[in-house]
C-alpha cells in the first residue's frame, strides 16, 4: 500500500521534473520515488550528509545566534 504525500517544489525544480519525466515517458511520482530511494539508500549516506549538512549547519548556527 502506498502513502500519499503532498509537497511543494520550487518552480525550476518542478520544471526539471516535468521535463525529465516527459522525456523518459514516466510518471513524475515514479521519478520522485526513484530519486528518493536512491538518495536515502545506505550506499549514499555520505552524499546525503553532504547535501543536507550545509542547510542543517546554517539552521544550527542561526539558532545558536538567536536562541542564546
Amino acid at each position: 500500500m502506498r502513502t500519499k504525500h503532498t509537497f511543494r517544489l520550487p518552480p525550476e525544480l518542478a520544471g526539471q521534473l516535468a521535463d525529465y519525466a516527459g522525456r523518459k515517458r514516466l510518471h513524475q511520482a515514479f521519478v520522485v520515488e526513484t530519486a528518493l530511494t536512491s538518495f536515502l539508500s545506505p550506499d549514499n549516506s555520505e552524499r546525503m550528509e553532504a547535501a543536507l549538512g550545509s542547510p542543517i549547519r546554517a539552521v544550527l548556527v542561526d539558532c545558536d545566534v538567536t536562541c542564546t
